[in-house]
């Protein structure tokens, strides 16, 4: 039994190329140079249980597709993390300035179940 008084014992922080460590697609996705904000809300999936489903808004004049996207934020994630992706004109917001997530929620979860 570990005895309550003494140091905390030392924790294992994950290995670099751990899936866990990666990035999320809201980080990974966010730092392409042609997204303006990405929403990321969970979808069923009948394999995975839920699988992330993106909604992404890129700048004005981008020619950035979703696919070409995913294989971009497919060098820093796990494969199991890469979202499908969508591409949309505007966010709803909150009145602080953040993306509304209810919406695109509702509306993920209208779409057929994600493979």
């Amino acid at each position: 039994m570990r005895s309550a008084i003494g140091p905390p014992s030392p924790r294992r922080s994950p290995s670099p190329s751990s899936a866990s460590s990666r990035p999320s697609y809201a980080d990974a996705g966010g730092r392409h140079p042609d997204v303006l904000a990405a929403a990321v809300v969970a979808v069923d999936s009948p394999i995975r249980g839920e699988r992330p489903y993106a909604y992404v808004r890129t700048v004005d004049g981008s020619a950035l597709t979703a696919e070409a996207l995913r294989d971009w934020a497919s060098g820093s994630m796990a494969s199991d993390k890469l979202p499908l992706v969508e591409s949309v004109e505007a966010f709803p917001m909150t009145a602080t300035g953040k993306i509304r997530k209810t919406e695109p929620a509702a509306r993920a979860s209208r779409m057929p179940p994600a493979p």
